[in-house]
């Protein structure tokens, strides 16, 4: 018998604990798991969505490198680079800033106040980009 693969859920939540006042759920199949990394690029006031801004892009770039796993992770510092200290990456991922700019524009700023997304829709988005002919 094989199993299936774990569906991850992330999911918009409001809370005090949070900075800002939010934080983003993170569900294997329906279980919480814990909240997502805040993958600190340029707001320092925490994670965001519903707008383009510091905030939304912080989580575009949170939740793409969580949702590919070690994909992005770079070769050369093994995902340890600081935001200066590894000249082939940003903080340790290979994620370029037009995906994350792009994740941005075109999903996390048009998320309600209530959401969520699975790590299947996140990489299907990345797939579609990436196809050789997508136009985007």
């Amino acid at each position: 018998m094989t199993s299936r693969p774990t569906v991850r859920t992330y999911r918009s939540a409001r809370t005090s604990g949070g900075v800002g006042g939010v934080v983003v759920e993170v569900a294997d199949d329906g279980v919480v798991q814990g909240v997502l990394r805040h993958q600190l690029w340029s707001s320092p006031t925490g994670m965001q969505w519903g707008f383009r801004g510091q905030g939304p892009r912080d989580l575009a770039r949170s939740l793409l490198i969580d949702a590919t796993g070690d994909l992005l992770t770079c070769s050369a510092c093994h995902g340890r680079g600081g935001q200066a200290e590894c000249r082939s990456c940003r903080g340790g991922y290979t994620l370029a800033v037009t995906e994350e700019a792009a994740f941005e524009a075109e999903v996390v700023s048009g998320l309600g106040p209530q959401w969520s997304l699975t790590r299947e829709e996140i990489c299907r988005w990345r797939e579609a980009r990436h196809a050789p002919d997508a136009t985007v």
